[in-house]
């Protein structure tokens, strides 16, 4: 059910990221850091029951910015295709660092379109997400007709499991660091 919108998205951000890769960079000044914050209710750890909720409020944030193109300063808050949900305090915090309003920063403009605009062109983590999260409702799939059906064989079963466990180390384990803020380029 996720498998089929997760690589179509996935494939949407990845060509328009490889499509922006021509895009002519232009010099653009940080207007604001917007943060958005959304409630969303979980169940609290140990309690058991689903009466006990807490909020946990998750916050995003994205560079408003604005920039010149033939005489017309145009304003834009797109930092990439597919930017992420949200940004965790740590990281936060070292973006804050980087990025703070007024400083210069590069963009990069769609010429046949130059309303649009990016300020991250490459894979990010919400790109890889999107994969991630289709290659593993596939590979929990296996895993269960393997193992619990025995179809095609539990040898299948195990081994997409395998593959489902090493793909969540690599991913969340090692922490493939490519947050969409993190990869705004500063010009020096």
């Amino acid at each position: 059910m996720f498998i089929l919108p997760g690589l179509c998205l996935g494939l949407y951000g990845t060509v328009m990221s490889v499509v922006a890769q021509s895009w002519t960079p232009a010099e653009a000044t940080i207007e604001k850091i917007i943060y958005e914050a959304s409630s969303s209710s979980s169940p609290r750890r140990g309690s058991g029951k689903r009466s006990s909720r807490k909020k946990r409020t998750v916050r995003r944030m994205r560079v408003a910015y604005s920039y010149q193109w033939e005489g017309d300063t145009i304003t834009s808050d797109r930092n990439a295709f597919l930017q992420g949900f949200s940004t965790k305090k740590i990281d936060r915090d070292k973006i804050e660092e980087k990025l703070v309003v007024g400083e210069r920063i590069v963009a990069y403009v769609n010429p046949w379109n130059p309303k649009k605009a990016v300020l991250v062109r490459g894979i990010h983590n919400s790109i890889l997400f999107c994969y991630v999260s289709a290659v593993s409702c596939f590979l929990v799939f296996a895993a269960i007709s393997g193992i619990f059906l025995n179809y095609p064989s539990v040898d299948f079963g195990t081994r997409s499991l395998v593959v489902l466990v090493v793909l969540y180390i690599v991913y969340f384990g090692i922490g493939i660091d490519r947050s969409v803020l993190r990869l705004i380029e500063v010009v020096p």
